[in-house]
């Protein structure tokens, strides 16, 4: 469903996902260098820029968690 939102977004507006985060990306950097923002662009410079990293870490907290809960039972 997220796909198929994706492609209409894309054919109303003319603009990709990819086109649109990567503005959305240019325009965060330039308010992070700014200055107006010191503590926001602090915690973005801390956190994880690579998604696929943060979603694996996120999974790997979850099947802990999931592993657990089978070996108590």
């Amino acid at each position: 469903m997220s796909t198929a939102n994706e492609a209409e977004a894309a054919q109303e507006t003319g603009v990709t996902l990819a086109r649109w985060l990567q503005a959305q990306r240019t325009r965060t950097e330039e308010l992070f260098a700014s200055g107006r923002f010191p503590l926001l662009a602090q915690v973005h410079e801390e956190s994880a820029p690579d998604l696929d990293e943060l979603f694996e870490y996120s999974l790997a907290r979850h099947l802990d968690g999931f592993a657990i809960l089978v070996g108590e039972r």
